[in-house]
């Protein structure tokens, strides 16, 4: 039986949901990948300075591990803001700092408390470093669902998708997902193998 779009990533993020639930009972395997993601991610970052901004995203268990990424960059005077949950689909950007005290969102997920400041946070950072469950070979990306990235891509510029990377497992790069018109095409993906251009 045919699947429509919607239903057809229903059951694309129940799979992918699925397989990424089992890096909870093998911590050993999670920590061979952000050590992967950090050796294999220097040169993306190596022309960052100090006071240069990153937009990221904390991992959940189940998510990629970029965690020593987010670190390291840190240690090297370098702003790390990642995403509050706001209403209406919306994001706001909290600076980021080891011991940052959290409160949990609407959605249960622990976030940083903080100043919050708007998308131009998102816009103007020298690299975006987005979340997803997966994306294909022509650089359709398949969220979690919100939308929450699919409205701030939308004002991305040429030159803003030159440092705009969508962050996966190498699982999670197929030849082909279901997509509508309003879904973000992005440009790059990171991946515990490295960053990978999709597009120029």
């Amino acid at each position: 039986m045919m699947l429509g779009i919607k239903s057809h990533k229903a059951f694309l993020r129940a799979s992918i949901r699925r397989r990424r639930s089992q890096l909870r009972s093998n911590p050993d395997y999670r920590s061979f990948l952000a050590q992967e993601f950090e050796k294999n991610s220097k040169d993306l970052f190596s022309f960052l300075k100090e006071g240069d901004a990153v937009v990221a995203f904390l991992p959940l268990v189940h998510e990629p591990p970029i965690e020593k990424i987010l670190l390291n960059l840190i240690n090297r005077k370098i702003n790390i803001f990642v995403p509050v949950v706001k209403p209406s689909r919306q994001l706001a950007w909290v600076r980021w700092v080891p011991d940052a005290p959290s409160v949990h969102n609407v959605l249960g997920i622990d976030e940083p408390v903080g100043e919050e400041y708007g998308s131009e946070i998102f816009l103007d950072a020298d690299i975006r470093l987005m979340p997803a469950l997966a994306v294909d070979v022509e650089g359709h990306r398949l969220g979690q669902g919100g939308g929450f990235y699919d409205t701030l891509c939308a004002a991305l510029t040429e030159q803003h998708l030159q440092s705009t990377y969508t962050v996966i497992f190498d699982e999670d790069l197929l030849d082909g997902l279901p997509y509508e018109k309003h879904d973000f095409i992005t440009p790059a993906v990171l991946t515990p193998s490295g960053p990978r251009r999709l597009r120029s």
